[in-house]
């Protein structure tokens, strides 16, 4: 059956710093098929799925992990590759001379290798899907590994955002008990003050006791919202310790690309003593 040639745009990535990439190390294909993974990863990392879909259909997932277990590719394919995941224009001759160079070593130094058949028709094709099983639970580990550097890093955003947080309910808390001192006094003062004959000269009292009353209870709610806030960052800072981040083990199986996404914590509100801010209510 004759393959459809793709009609799909290619979408290219950013430019990416390759500075880490060790080129200049390689001298097998292997080599060569290590470093297009690593920049695979920095490009994302792109699934084989994604980068078939912004290569327009050019690349195609089979030919992608045969590329990266270890087969020398094409130059177009190279070029594809490079362009999806944002290999630097500069760059692009270094990487053709690496390829270029394992080609020609191949077709001049390697034998053409003599297939041995074995009794069981099968065994070639099970060694070879075994082995690209192998590569890709090993992509699959590091990009696991790099997924748990980022829940590490919200875990910490989290602990510094509920250190905030108790930092600013201790500042209403100590704000709340002012204002209900404050009102206290004003209740007291106003008993024993003798009551004017005229009432016009106690609505401005009764103006600012209303007031104070209004201010007391908003900042009663606000603490109420800040104390449930705190008490859900509590619980997930307790889940996350509680369970420490692990490296999984590479899996047997072949598994597909899954983009890890930040967990969002959450949890059912509980019953909270408000302490003398209740009281202050009443």
């Amino acid at each position: 059956m004759t393959r459809t040639k793709p009609s799909g745009p290619i979408t290219p990535g950013p430019d990416l710093d390759l500075s880490g990439v060790p080129l200049g190390g390689v001298r097998t294909a292997a080599d060569l098929a290590a470093c297009l993974d690593r920049v695979r990863v920095l490009a994302g990392p792109l699934s084989h799925r994604e980068l078939d879909r912004l290569s327009g259909g050019r690349l195609g997932r089979t030919k992608i992990g045969q590329v990266l277990a270890g087969e020398l590719p094409r130059r177009g394919f190279l070029a594809t590759y490079f362009e999806v995941c944002g290999v630097p224009a500069a760059d692009r001759p270094a990487w053709y001379d690496t390829w270029a160079g394992l080609v020609v070593g191949r077709a001049v130094d390697e034998p053409v290798p003599v297939p041995v058949r074995e009794p069981r028709g099968g065994a070639d094709a099970e060694l070879t899907a075994l082995r690209g099983e192998l590569s890709r639970a090993t992509r699959e580990l590091a990009d696991l590994r790099g997924t748990g550097d980022l829940l590490r890093a919200e875990r910490d955003r989290a602990l510094a955002h509920a250190d905030a947080l108790v930092v600013e309910v201790i500042g209403l808390r100590t704000a709340v008990e002012g204002l209900t001192a404050q009102r206290e006094r004003d209740q007291r003062e106003q008993a024993q003050r003798v009551p004017p004959p005229d009432d016009r000269a106690r609505d401005p009292a009764r103006e600012q006791v209303r007031a104070l009353v209004d201010e007391l209870s908003q900042s009663r709610r606000r603490v109420e919202e800040l104390e449930r806030e705190l008490r859900a960052v509590r619980e997930a800072r307790a889940h996350a310790e509680s369970e420490p981040l692990h490296t999984p083990a590479a899996s047997p199986r072949p598994r597909s690309y899954v983009r890890a996404e930040a967990d969002t914590f959450s949890g059912p509100p509980q019953p909270v003593s408000t302490g003398t801010i209740g009281a202050a209510g009443t």
